[in-house]
């Protein structure tokens, strides 16, 4: 507020985890028109835990240490809550999260989502996230 930037003319990127802390960070801003780019993240932890190669049993376990401890950050229902504009990226072949953790399996509106064929940890170029936001 003090610098008098107009939210129109601001981005927030956010990737894996920084993607999720973006979108509580906006969140608890408040009503605003800020754009988010947010960058192979996940749509919570638990959900994340659901997609890992783990026995049944410790999965459970996990998901079951993230609720109490209030480490689960589900950010898939602060997405919607969000006003400006939100594009999400998909890695077609994210190693990390695993298709269950996605943050874009949980997107209803597909033309917020663009899928990249990549890996999580792959990089993509600073013209990607210009041409994603036009």
């Amino acid at each position: 507020d003090k610098l008098k930037f107009k939210e129109e003319n601001i981005t927030v990127l956010g990737r894996s985890l920084g993607g999720a802390v973006a979108i509580k960070a906006l969140k608890a801003r408040g009503d605003n028109n800020i754009k988010l780019v947010n960058d192979r993240s996940f749509s919570s932890i638990s959900n994340v835990i659901k997609g890992m190669g783990l026995f049944k049993i410790l999965k459970v376990f996990l998901r079951f240490l993230v609720k109490i401890s209030g480490w689960n950050l589900d950010v898939s229902k602060d997405f919607y809550q969000l006003k400006g504009k939100k594009i999400v990226i998909c890695a077609t072949n994210d190693e990390v999260l695993g298709e269950k953790g996605l943050l874009a399996t949980t997107i209803k509106n597909k033309r917020n989502v663009v899928e990249v064929p990549c890996g999580h940890n792959d990089g993509l170029s600073f013209a990607f996230y210009t041409r994603v936001l036009e």
